[in-house]
């Protein structure tokens, strides 16, 4: 029972220790920082505090980092013992935290997030889940120190300095001001405090420097060197992103490529510095010849763009750039038989293929493109085109005409009136054998315009004729192309056809006539294909196209009216054979009978009541052609000195008159020893001065 009365004394007088001590403490803490003892104080333009205490309580101290930073904290009295904070600066208040959260590691302490408070309990009684433990009695001389550090970074040290921390202590990197927060005895303090001051000189403070490259790419040595020494640093950057937020990680070296000077700008510590230039002076080295990546290779036949396209296609996986880059473009791929990437562009102005590959890809690339661009066959095609229309018409044939007036009228008889109306308006229109007689009384017949027209009373007309229209239209075009390469002739006149006529809302009369002019004439398109064996596979589209007369259209309203004869086939011929492509087109037989009914009919007799016409048509189409393979110079003289010799006989016999020109046909056994540079046979017409032109 006695004990129990003076229970609560003794708590009332514990309670009373407890108060005085953090009285004399607050007063402490008053007097090291502005501020502690009662409110925060005031934080200055940056948002910054003063954090200086000397041998606080540390519940005091509690109270501070609670104004501070907004927090409720809930504590027992075991949580006690001077503490001791010295900072040469004024800090933020996540810095003044993170000390906080140092002085109560040192202590054996930890928090407990509660939501709306925090509790501070021992660590033991945290890792017990609520068993609560006597903590032990913690040091009573630790503090805990903030190193702003400006040369070094501040991560890179906390492994460095780690051993020389006590048991009890800590070290830790706050990146985002590059600060240490240690925490320990004094004199571990002190001495630590040296170190760092030792390690943080300028002498490490980062420079820039500018290394000229002779012989490598600034972008390219630039990459390398970054990957190098960025694998190299991967565990210190694994330490450091463990330790410090993912956005406070930084690489201590920067490497700047200018591609105008072909020079590496580094901004670095010297360390770091040393490392490139060893690097660049390794890498900065001329290559053996044959070693470069950036090669040209000058096609001698092939379009450069084709041998490109060709290319691309062997490689897997490729990507195609630029459509239209400096009128080139470029395929980028990597292929199961090449050891790097590579990229392929085409000049279209030197006809060269530009390659960026090793030496030893450029070997497989090159050997692809020699294979490809080789000189290719020419074929030259005589083309004969003779079309035959055969017109035959026959006409025999009684017309009559008879009339007289009736009462106040005129009555007239008629039979096969189609040449006699002709007869009446102009006789001299009619052809064959004429033979036509005529009254003397006539009769007058209303004219639709108030006047009259006087016509013989009694005509009669006898007519025969026999037409014969035969037309023959013979074309020779020839035409040399490539392999594989379509070739087109046109030989006409472009004729203009109407496709729509309007008029002027505004003015009905002003007519307007929309015409679009087309080619009428011989058009030949071929696509020769030389085959094993000397067989040329031509694709032939031929057309002939020709203006005719039209007796029904009006030409000045729709326009002309044209025959067309076309063919299209593919054939296969061998070289200097000729084919035979075309035919019969048409075969028409009209006839024609005009005559009076029963009267018509009479046998002999009745010839004097009708007219019989017949007309027949017959028109051919025939295409000759004739392929020749030519395969070097000496082929083509001989194609060129034929077709001279043929346009001069032609000249002569036609002209006669004038003299024919004179083609050098000297041909030269086999190719010139300048690797074909003068073309045999290839020589301009000369006039001779006299009117002897044979050779």
């Amino acid at each position: 029972m006695k004990n129990a009365s003076f229970r609560p004394l003794r708590t009332a007088l514990l309670l009373a220790a407890l108060l005085a001590a953090g009285a004399a403490s607050a007063a402490r803490a008053q007097e090291a920082a502005p501020g502690a003892g009662g409110q925060p104080a005031t934080p200055d333009s940056a948002g910054r505090l003063p954090i200086n205490f000397e041998n606080v309580e540390l519940p005091v101290f509690i109270k501070f980092i609670s104004k501070v930073t907004g927090r409720n904290f809930v504590f027992s009295e075991k949580v006690a013992g001077p503490v001791t904070v010295v900072s040469p600066s004024a800090v933020t208040a996540e810095e003044a935290f993170a000390v906080f959260q140092s002085v109560l590691a040192v202590r054996g302490l930890t928090m407990i997030d509660d939501g709306v408070v925090t509790r501070i309990v021992p660590l033991k009684e945290a890792r017990a889940s609520g068993s609560r433990m006597a903590a032990a009695p913690a040091p009573a001389a630790y503090t805990t120190r903030l190193i702003r550090l400006e040369h070094v970074n501040a991560a890179d040290l906390v492994p460095v300095l780690g051993p020389l921390v006590s048991r009890e202590g800590s070290l830790v990197a706050y990146a985002a001001t590059n600060t240490l927060i240690a925490t320990d005895t004094g004199a571990n303090l002190e001495a630590l405090t040296e170190v760092v001051r030792s390690l943080d000189i300028p002498s490490h403070e980062e420079s820039a420097e500018v290394i000229r490259l002779e012989h490598a790419d600034a972008t390219t040595l630039a990459d390398q060197i970054r990957e190098v020494l960025t694998t190299s640093q991967l565990p210190r950057l694994r330490l450091e992103k463990e330790k410090t937020p993912a956005s406070a990680l930084r690489i201590p070296f920067k490497i700047v490529p200018d591609k105008r000077t072909n020079s590496l700008i580094v901004i670095a510590g010297e360390s770091d510095r040393r490392k490139i230039r060893e690097l660049v002076a390794g890498l900065d080295t001329p290559l053996e010849p044959g070693e470069e990546r950036i090669n040209v290779y000058y096609a001698k036949y092939a379009d450069a763009q084709a041998l490109v396209d060709v290319v691309s296609g062997m490689l897997t996986g490729r990507r195609r750039i630029g459509a239209k880059q400096a009128e080139a473009k470029g395929v980028v791929g990597t292929g199961a038989a090449l050891a790097e990437p590579v990229s392929i562009t085409a000049d279209p102005a030197t006809n060269a293929v530009i390659v960026n590959a090793s030496a030893r890809d450029y070997a497989t690339i090159r050997s692809l493109l020699e294979s490809l661009d080789i000189e290719r066959a020419q074929v030259f095609v005589e083309a004969i085109v003779a079309e035959v229309s055969v017109d035959r018409s026959k006409s025999l044939g009684f017309e009559f005409q008879t009339g007289g007036d009736i009462g106040n009228g005129v009555g007239i008889g008629r039979a096969s009136l189609a040449s006699l109306n002709a007869a009446l308006g102009n006789p001299a229109s009619l052809a064959g054998l004429i033979l036509a007689a005529t009254s003397d009384r006539t009769i007058q017949i209303p004219d639709g315009q108030g006047g009259f027209t006087e016509v013989p009373a009694q005509v009669a007309l006898f007519q025969a004729l026999e037409q014969d229209k035969d037309i023959e239209v013979l074309s020779a075009p020839t035409i040399l192309t490539l392999d594989n390469e379509e070739a087109k002739i046109v030989v006409g006149e472009n004729v203009p056809f109407v496709t729509s006529r309007g008029v002027d809302i505004a003015n009905v009369e002003n007519v307007f006539t929309t015409v679009q002019r087309q080619d009428v004439g011989i058009k030949l398109t071929i696509t020769p294909q030389v085959s094993e064996g000397d067989v040329v596979r031509l694709e032939i589209n031929e057309e002939v196209s020709a203006v005719v007369p039209s007796e029904i259209l009006d030409e000045s309203q729709v326009g002309p009216t044209t025959t067309v004869r076309s063919a299209q086939t593919t054939v296969s011929v061998a070289d200097g054979r000729t084919a035979v492509i075309g035919g019969l087109i048409s075969d028409s037989l009209t006839r024609r009978a005009s005559k009076i009914p029963f009267l018509g009919d009479i046998p002999l007799l009745g010839r004097l009541f009708r007219t019989d016409s017949d007309a027949g048509s017959k028109v051919n189409l025939i295409v000759f052609l004739t392929p020749h393979i030519i395969r070097n110079a000496s082929d083509l003289g001989h194609v060129t000195g034929t077709q001279a010799e043929r346009f001069r006989r032609g000249l002569s016999q036609r002209e006669g008159l004038l003299p024919a020109p004179a083609f050098d046909k000297r041909l030269p056994a086999g190719p010139s020893a300048e690797g074909d540079k003068d073309m045999p046979g290839d020589r301009f017409p000369e006039w001779p001065e006299t009117g002897d032109h044979a050779r």
